[in-house]
């Protein structure tokens, strides 16, 4: 399958207030991709969540993620102002 074919969706999760970003969710069709799908962060996220992490040298942090039955949620180390 080609990660395109997976239907996957980056969704950003706002405070209460909606003045800052504070997670992400990655979704797709049935949430089901046997494709690694890459996500891109500004900075750290307090758990990888059974994704591979991918940084080289100064590179904004992505983290590779399949999804099989369940979407997942990074949570932001430091939210990010909006």
């Amino acid at each position: 399958m080609l990660r395109d074919q997976c239907g996957y969706n980056i969704m950003y999760n706002y405070s209460s207030n909606n003045k800052t970003i504070v997670s992400v969710t990655l979704t797709a069709t049935g949430n089901t991709c046997n494709v690694p799908i890459p996500v891109t962060f500004p900075g750290p996220v307090r758990s990888v969540q059974g994704g591979t992490s991918e940084q080289v040298g100064s590179d904004p942090l992505t983290i590779w993620r399949r999804l099989t039955g369940n979407s997942v949620t990074y949570t932001l180390t430091t939210p990010i102002a909006v």
